[in-house]
């Protein structure tokens, strides 16, 4: 008989002979640490999935072939503008609106703490919500519907990210 079988063994007569409290306390020990295994495979793993932020862009803004993209990135359409927007009402030339028009709007929310001042992006949304968030401190939620940004949120002075401090 292997040492396998021998323990599969003993844990069945002890499994039979245990109280009820007992069992319970051994299934909880047992749910605990494949719970405990699964985490750390989990945690072990969640490097891989994780996107590289220098990677991520807007939604909203165009392929520009590497370049730099400007803050905004629509062009501007010749002729008169007769097209209403569905979020906010400003008329737009028939060129421009079928550029924005068959898409979904994005909602950004934006710290409006007096350290994450002042705002990136603000300017150009369709539609600009303004929420009390905790403490007396608000959030506005922006959406960009007809204007393509390529920055948008806080912007924050250089000295504050730096490692030395200065």
């Amino acid at each position: 008989m292997s040492k396998i079988q021998e323990l599969k063994i003993r844990f069945q007569v002890w499994w039979e002979n245990a109280s009820g409290g007992t069992r319970a306390l051994g299934t909880g020990f047992f749910v605990v640490l494949v719970l405990a295994i699964f985490g750390g495979g989990f945690y072990a793993a969640s490097p891989y999935f994780l996107v590289d932020s220098d990677k991520l862009t807007s939604p909203l803004a165009s392929k520009n072939d590497g370049k730099d993209l400007e803050d905004v990135v629509r062009p501007r359409g010749e002729g008169e503008n007769t097209v209403p927007s569905p979020i906010n009402g400003v008329f737009y030339t028939e060129e421009e609106a079928e550029l924005f028009m068959n898409r979904r709007p994005l909602a950004i929310m934006i710290n409006n703490h007096t350290e994450a001042r002042p705002q990136f992006g603000l300017s150009k949304a369709d539609l600009v919500y303004e929420a009390v968030a905790e403490g007396g401190i608000t959030r506005m939620l922006a959406f960009f519907h007809a204007w393509d940004m390529n920055k948008v949120g806080p912007v924050l002075p250089n000295h504050i990210w730096s490692k030395d401090g200065k």
